[in-house]
């Protein structure tokens, strides 16, 4: 498959960003409301088809908002600041992370993506700290051109929500290489609560019957086929890739969240839903602290 072939292909897993941005406003998450109203605002002016109800799950917000609050305690843990989020979608971190000057923000999607969130960013209110690039998780070369605008004598932290799920194995390792390659010449960690493994899909398809069917046919994959069977393969996955591995769980910021009240979940539920996720926490080996 070609560069330009893999661009095409992947442009349509943005759609799935949509549906993410409609799950943080039951959360908390600073700046998850005015993107999405900002993103409702442009579907009007485009005309774009409103998200279909099956593609909104809302019981899964339980999910997402943990993952976004465990990456971002993680890299708050680090204390790296300067940040590279592949595949960033409408997340609202980078927005959230460059109200403190402090920090030094780099977004990447692909085109279609960015020149939204450039829109959204600017009618929030642009900032110095924050650039959003076009580009793309599995061509390195337009990864190393966004980080062009950090300074590369100090660690850097990388991150991405939910885009291993829809990538093969094989693409997932050529992203494993990708970051492997900045991060040796950076120097810093990898956090990534992509881990998708089978059981977390099934607890997902319990709570929303066929969710991963639905959204594979969305995007034109077949997720099922992307699942790591368990934990441990998935940490000898990215160990073969160069990596040392940090596990975090999902239920680590159960306490944490908003959105379980808001959707009248209980806790059981709610530990039912991410009781099987993981966050790694990945350094190149040889370069622990």
């Amino acid at each position: 498959m070609t560069m330009p072939e893999q661009r095409q292909g992947n442009e349509s897993i943005s759609q799935t960003a949509w549906t993410i941005a409609h799950q943080r406003t039951l959360t908390d998450i600073p700046y998850s409301q005015v993107i999405f109203d900002a993103l409702e605002k442009v579907r009007h002016e485009q005309g774009v088809a409103e998200i279909p109800e099956e593609l909104k799950s809302p019981q899964i917000a339980p999910q997402i908002e943990a993952r976004y609050k465990s990456v971002s305690n993680l890299l708050k843990e680090s204390d790296v600041d300067q940040v590279l989020e592949i595949a960033a979608g409408f997340s609202p971190r980078g927005l959230e992370m460059t109200d403190d000057k402090h920090f030094t923000y780099v977004e990447v999607d692909l085109p279609g993506v960015m020149t939204q969130k450039r829109k959204i960013v600017k009618g929030i209110g642009s900032r110095t700290n924050l650039y959003l690039e076009a580009g793309n998780a599995l061509d390195l070369e337009s990864l190393q051109a966004a980080v062009q605008q950090l300074s590369p004598g100090k660690p850097l932290g990388i991150i991405h929500e939910g885009l291993l799920r829809y990538l093969s194995f094989d693409q997932k390792a050529i992203v494993a290489k990708n970051i492997h390659a900045l991060l040796a010449q950076f120097g810093g960690i990898w956090i990534t609560p992509d881990i998708t493994l089978k059981k977390v899909v099934q607890a997902e398809n319990a709570v929303v019957p066929n969710n991963t069917d639905r959204v594979g046919r969305v995007v034109g994959i077949n997720i099922d086929l992307n699942c790591f069977e368990d934990v441990d393969q998935a940490q000898r996955f990215f160990e073969n890739l160069g990596f040392s591995v940090e596990r975090h769980r999902f239920l680590e910021v159960i306490d944490d969240l908003t959105s379980p009240s808001k959707l009248s979940q209980t806790r059981q539920q709610t530990e039912a839903l991410m009781g099987g996720a993981y966050v790694f926490v990945m350094r190149v080996t040889g370069s622990e602290k």
